[in-house]
């Protein structure tokens, strides 16, 4: 199944309308320290106050124990898709 661009275009709109938070974008970037001329790497913002939207869901190991339960929350960021998000090394 094939969407013009103006379904598109309104489908996103209707995504995008969801967006209940705004996020900061930082990147970890190489930065000249200009006292001892070395390279240091600094938080950097790239995008401020972007609309997001962030959903969690919460998993629970089926094998706990008295002495262990296993518990991982996964979080998802939604936001425009052309918004390059690069890992932190």
């Amino acid at each position: 199944m094939f969407f013009n661009e103006q379904k598109v275009l309104r489908l996103r709109q209707m995504i995008e309308n969801t967006y209940d938070f705004l996020c900061d974008i930082i990147e970890y970037q190489p930065v000249k320290n200009t006292t001892n001329k070395s390279i240091e790497h600094k938080e950097i913002i790239v995008l401020e106050k972007q609309p997001c939207r962030i959903s969690y869901k919460t998993i629970s190991n089926a094998n706990e124990t008295e002495k262990e339960s296993n518990v991982a929350q996964i979080i998802k960021l939604f936001i425009a898709p052309e918004i390059q998000i690069k890992p932190r090394i």
